[in-house]
């Protein structure tokens, strides 16, 4: 049960960075990793592209 489980859930993320892939989003920082430590933290530019194409 847990296997199958394990197996949906790298499907569903591999799924949904092969579509920002084709789309051609940038999902990389590039050396700019930012301030892990700011107060408040610094959100990542692509998160709400990564979140709409894992609710797809």
């Amino acid at each position: 049960y847990t296997g199958a489980l394990t197996y949906d859930g790298v499907k569903v993320m591999s799924t949904a960075f092969q579509n920002l892939r084709r789309q051609r989003i940038d999902i990389s920082r590039r050396g700019n990793a930012g301030e892990c430590l700011a107060n408040p933290p610094a959100p990542w530019g692509q998160g709400i592209d990564i979140q709409r194409a894992l609710q797809q």
